[in-house]
This record gives structure tokens, C-alpha cells and sequence, in this order.
């Protein structure tokens, strides 16, 4: 069984993002549902029939076991999780209107490899499936609303492979260019 399919069987069918097809081409949209967003949805175009998105945003954090001061109860939005060639990927994603806090954001990404890690020990214990994501390189990708008033700062760390060092893709709403997973792994 293909360790997509194992993670399938462990986690609430809920939080899997159906994939959208449109003239014969699969894409995910990401969707932000706070009522002042100005950055509503990306889509994030040519994905892999062997693909998962997780809409990790719509779970409620543990508050009866985290306390808040260190930002542990703090997740980011997605997880798309998918094989590209021989490489496996694990893409954690953010969306942002505002609020560009280098510290919370770091902190969303870290609690998302948390429950990464916790899947992973689940797995193990559970269901005898060791190391599942030992073998997966992560990137971190931050899509922001921008306004096209002023431009946006160039930022390109290398491979966005670190929490505090995403990779800051800018979305301008009224003309949007929207990024292929290709784009997000080659960074």
C-alpha cells in the first residue's frame, strides 16, 4: 500500500481538499474563510494524480494540552503531500492578507510538522508503518494578498526548505497568476 493511502486510512476524510479538473487538468483550490481576507483563494495548478491536500486550518488546536506562550497551539493552512518523480514532497502552506509576523508564521509551519511528526508516530505504533516521512523533503510556501500599489520584496531563500525561510509567493487579486507545484519544489 502506498504510504498516500495509508495516511488516507488514518486521518477524518474532512480534512482532504477534493482536487478540481478543469479542460482535463487537476488543481487544488486553497480557500482562506476569514471574513476580512482580502487573499480568498489560490489555485495551485498542475498537481500529481498521486496527491493529497489537508486542510489542517479547520481543526481546532489541543487547547487542553498546549499552553499558548511559545505558539504550539499554531498551524498553518495546508499540507500537500505528493510523489514527483522519484522524490517525495511534503509542501506546508500559509495564506496571508495581512499580518506578515516572521515569528507567528514560523511558528504555523512548525506546529504543522508537528502534526506531521505525530502522524508518524501514530503510523508506527498503530500500524507497524515505520518511518513513513523519513524520506520526504519539506518546502515551505507563504502566499500573500499584493495589492500591485508596490512591489513586492524579493525573497528567495534557497529551496524554502526551513520554517523561517518560506518561500513568499505574492497573489494580486485582480490579476492573479497562480503557481504549478513545480514551481514550489524547484525554489
Amino acid at each position: 500500500m502506498c504510504d498516500i493511502e495509508i495516511l488516507a486510512e488514518l486521518l477524518e476524510e474532512s480534512l482532504f481538499v477534493e482536487k478540481s479538473n478543469k479542460s482535463g487538468k487537476q488543481y487544488y483550490v486553497l480557500k482562506e474563510k476569514g471574513e476580512d481576507a482580502k487573499l480568498k483563494h489560490v489555485e495551485l495548478l498542475d498537481i500529481h494524480e498521486n496527491s493529497i491536500l489537508l486542510n489542517i486550518d479547520e481543526v481546532d488546536p489541543p487547547n487542553s494540552l498546549f499552553k499558548w506562550d511559545r505558539g504550539q497551539r499554531r498551524r498553518c493552512d495546508y499540507i500537500l503531500i505528493f510523489h514527483h518523480k522519484i522524490t517525495k514532497y511534503i509542501i506546508y502552506i500559509e495564506l496571508k492578507s495581512t499580518d506578515f509576523s516572521k515569528q507567528k508564521i514560523e511558528q504555523q509551519f512548525k506546529g504543522a510538522q508537528c502534526l506531521i511528526d505525530y502522524c508518524s508516530s501514530v503510523l508506527k505504533r498503530f500500524h507497524e508503518c515505520e518511518n513513513l516521512f523519513d524520506q520526504y523533503e519539506e518546502r515551505f510556501v507563504l502566499f500573500y494578498h499584493y495589492s500591485g500599489k508596490k512591489r513586492p520584496t524579493k525573497y528567495d531563500p534557497p529551496k524554502n526548505c526551513a520554517p523561517d525561510r518560506p518561500y513568499k509567493y505574492p497573489i494580486q487579486t485582480t490579476n492573479p497568476r497562480y503557481p504549478s507545484v513545480k514551481q514550489l519544489i524547484s525554489r
